[in-house]
Parts: structure tokens; sequence; C-alpha cells
């Protein structure tokens, strides 16, 4: 069936090649493809270029966006953990105060 399929093809083909119009259309339309894949294949080279530039450009932008991220990060670690501490060590002198306080109202 395929044989078949095919060979009613090739024959619908040759028949239209063959016809001096067609002939004519077949050519110009053949002439017209290999300049649409020449065009294609030319501007696809130069997207491909401007693809990556713009994408080089945009990665090196995220890779500054990220450490820029990390030295806030580690500037707001920094914060954070220098007002706990300090919350800590105030925390950590009035128990000391209340301690020794405790410990005089029992002496006296």
């Amino acid at each position: 069936e395929i044989q078949e399929q095919r060979g009613v093809l090739e024959k619908a083909v040759r028949t239209m090649i063959t016809q001096r119009g067609l002939r004519s259309a077949w050519a110009k339309w053949v002439e017209y493809a290999e300049q649409e894949i020449e065009f294609r294949e030319k501007t696809g080279k130069i997207i491909k270029h401007f693809m990556n530039r713009t994408m080089a450009a945009a990665w090196n932008r995220w890779i500054e966006f990220a450490e820029h991220c990390q030295l806030v990060r580690m500037a707001a670690k920094y914060f954070v953990n220098g007002t706990l501490m300090r919350a800590f060590q105030k925390w950590q002198d009035k128990v000391v105060e209340l301690q020794e306080d405790n410990a005089r109202l029992l002496k006296a």
C-alpha cells in the first residue's frame, strides 16, 4: 500500500513538473524556499549571537545580585547577632543584679 501511494505521488509530481506553467511556478517556489532557508540560517546566527550576549549579560547581573544578597545577609546576621548578644548580656546582667538583690534581702 505504501509503495502504491508512493507511486501515485511520484506520478503526480512528474505530471506537475512536466507542465510548463507549473514548472515555472515550481522553480520560483524552489528559489524562494532556498532564499528562505539561507535567510533563516543567517538571521538564526545573528539572533543566537545576540541571545548569547543577552544571556551572558543577564547571567552576570544575576551573579552580581546574588553576591549583593549574600553581603546583605551577612550584614543582617552581623547586626542581628550583635543585637541578640547585647540583649543576652543585658538579660544576664539583670539576672546577676536580681540575684545580688535577693542575697542582700535574705541577709537583711
